[in-house]
């Protein structure tokens, strides 16, 4: 499995947008500042 990732550079990038997007989901969903920090 190891192999196959570093083989495999897209999958960092794929991981990288997923966070993001997950980061933007959960502070545009929070009622307040520390909520937002929370979810994040």
């Amino acid at each position: 499995m190891k192999n196959e990732l570093q083989n495999c550079p897209q999958a960092g990038a794929i991981y990288g947008m997923g966070f993001i997007g997950a980061a933007i989901y959960y502070i545009g969903t929070a009622t307040g500042f520390w909520i937002g920090v929370l979810g994040f």
